[in-house]
């Protein structure tokens, strides 16, 4: 990844990385299933962060099309996601000089803070190819997620849509909370 979703996450990274923030036990559980086809391609884990990139299966890291994108702070507490959203936009903003940005839903899933916004970069200021993204942030209890959906040529309309009902399908879930139980394996 070279466009200006690998600036904006290394910074973002950095900022979440010194925190120092530990791993929690157990709870807490993101739920997100993969869409047909994705694999694990590349996985960081660093002092609490974890950053894992999914590619359809014969498209490789240094040449992709098409990548889902998960981030866990473990123990990433108390960071909002309006301000990580924020930050975010302005860290793309300064690596592509067309940048756009729009907040498409900010409010609660399964009573948990979430937003999702969709972000482009036809132009990328600092070279590499052009981006574009929708994110899903969640601000767990116990860590804090973001889950990206990028692509590398202009998505069309029908597949925006079909990606920000896959994201409204990603949620967090803890069975130590009464009314934010996760489903039953297999569910």
């Amino acid at each position: 990844m070279n466009g200006p979703i690998r600036a904006a996450l290394a910074v973002l990274a950095l900022m979440v990385i010194a925190t120092g923030a530990a791993a929690q036990p157990g709870g807490e559980t993101l739920i997100l299933r993969l869409p047909a086809g994705y694999v694990m391609a590349h996985e960081i884990r660093h002092e609490g962060f974890v950053w894992t990139e999914y590619l359809p299966r014969g498209q490789k890291p240094e040449d992709w099309s098409d990548m889902l994108s998960v981030t866990i702070d473990l123990g990433g507490v108390g960071m909002d996601t309006r301000e990580y959203e924020r930050r975010f936009a302005e860290t793309w903003a300064y690596a592509c000089r067309t940048a756009r940005h729009e907040t498409l839903i900010a409010g609660r899933q399964n009573g948990y803070r979430v937003r999702v916004a969709q972000l482009s970069c036809p132009e990328p200021a600092l070279g590499g190819s052009p981006e574009w993204l929708l994110v899903k942030l969640l601000e767990g209890n116990d860590s804090f997620y973001t889950v990206q959906r990028i692509f590398r040529d202009r998505p069309n309309a029908s597949t925006l849509r079909s990606w920000r009902e896959f994201l409204e399908g990603v949620y967090l879930c803890d069975n130590r909370i009464a009314g934010r139980e996760c489903p039953a394996a297999g569910q």
